[in-house]
């Protein structure tokens, strides 16, 4: 958003699609724009935010003056947000399984996926997408805090957070670091030292083990081959 660079060509991007994904994924495998797909190198990044297999109902009760209506979902709200494909894990899984396999084979050799989940199903999904990419291309587990602890404190720990698995399509995905500059105050606070040679500034810590009562808990240092034991900003 706010980009002045013109879109690519193709006439495909920034589509929104509306209807059950499974039949929207399998047409852009194997339909006509599987072509551009692959032109461009295959899909780069994919987030999912399936349905948490909670069976609750999304029809929304609206009080207009002093009439209640009930708008009911669409049969695509039904088929998107529903637990309508089945009972148990099972068929929620078996449902999951298909779409992430599509996803997988539109994927560029170096895109990566995000899927979102809850406790609910989280542990479930986690064996599927070991199985659909592989436990060696899985690269990290993302817990996101939705709110802070409010119900339930006196029955049991609340459920405060989802999770997003990232997984990468091989291992030769990209992986773009997002940096900042440090401001002035950090550099001046924690930085205090220059090396005279290069005005490189650095910081000093400790590597002694900072527990006294655990004097056992020691680890192996790593020295950094670029830059040894103190780690510097320019």
């Amino acid at each position: 958003m706010g980009s002045k660079e013109r879109p690519p060509s193709g006439g495909w991007s920034n589509k929104l699609i509306w209807g059950d994904n499974r039949l929207v994924l399998s047409s852009l495998k194997n339909g006509p724009i599987r072509k551009e797909i692959e032109a461009a190198g295959g899909l780069k990044l994919v987030y999912i935010d399936p349905p948490f297999d909670v069976g609750a109902d999304f029809s929304v009760s609206l009080e207009i003056g002093e009439e209640s209506v009930k708008k009911e979902p669409t049969v695509v709200e039904e088929v998107a947000y529903r637990d309508t494909w089945g009972k148990g894990a099972d068929s929620y899984l078996s449902m999951a399984y298909d779409r992430i396999v599509l996803i997988r084979d539109l994927l560029s050799d170096s895109g990566s996926i995000y899927v979102h989940c809850d406790w609910r199903v989280s542990h479930h999904l986690r064996c599927v997408l070991d199985e659909i990419f592989g436990t060696a291309n899985f690269q990290n587990e993302i817990v996101w805090k939705r709110s802070t602890p409010r119900a339930h404190v006196y029955t049991r720990y609340p459920s405060t957070h989802d999770v997003i698995f990232f997984y990468s399509r091989s291992d030769t995905a990209t992986w773009n670091p997002q940096y900042q500059p440090h401001t002035p105050e950090y550099i001046e606070k924690y930085y205090r030292y220059v090396v005279e040679k290069t005005g490189r500034k650095y910081s000093l810590d400790s590597l002694i083990n900072p527990n006294p009562d655990r004097p056992t808990l020691k680890y192996e240092w790593v020295v950094s081959p670029k830059y040894g034991a103190i780690q510097g900003i320019e």
